[in-house]
């Protein structure tokens, strides 16, 4: 009978913390899902191709689908370029690569936006015991999904006429200091 009790006492308590965190949840998703809405709106207009970094991301999902579409498990690890992870080309593309450069750009902005954000409510869930606090938890988390270093498509061609142009003068040399042109 005792066994019982502590079964229908922790399903009551299970019960209740869900009961709390409906609505809360239900703001974070809306919030998750008003991201993903404007990120798909930015990226199916995408043209350019990716770039720098993104370009090797791109170019580890194509080696690495290669890989798994011949069979070769053990070649999955030193699909090229071998300095970016295998995991990140399952990320990008879960169900086999395509050429599609927006779902590209989707995938690669959206996931890490959506882990972010999942990784700020998750600690912030299991200490928020009231109301304020699970409003406070998912204020915090839906606040850092919407800073803007993570939306970042195509190269900017805006022009700065900055003094700060070149590495060099970034790592605090002088112009004197630079060989002459």
């Amino acid at each position: 009978m005792k066994h019982n009790e502590s079964s229908e006492t922790k399903r009551g308590v299970v019960f209740q913390l869900a009961k709390d965190w409906v609505i809360p949840l239900c703001v974070w998703v809306l919030v998750m899902l008003l991201i993903g809405l404007g990120v798909a709106s930015k990226s199916a207009k995408a043209v350019a191709p990716p770039w720098y970094d993104a370009m090797e991301y791109f170019y580890k999902a194509k080696t690495t689908w290669q890989c798994f579409s011949k069979g070769d498990w053990a070649a999955v690890l030193e699909a090229e370029p071998s300095g970016r992870p295998p995991l990140t080309a399952l990320i990008l593309y879960p169900v086999g690569f395509n050429t599609s450069i927006q779902s590209f750009y989707f995938r690669s902005t959206f996931v890490p936006i959506l882990l972010a954000s999942l990784a700020r409510l998750l600690p912030l869930a299991f200490v928020a015991v009231r109301r304020l606090e699970r409003i406070l938890a998912v204020a915090i988390a839906c606040a850092g999904a919407s800073m803007p270093m993570l939306y970042h498509f195509e190269p900017n061609s805006i022009e700065l006429n900055s003094k700060v142009d070149s590495p060099a003068l970034l790592r605090g040399w002088s112009e004197e200091r630079l060989p002459a042109k």
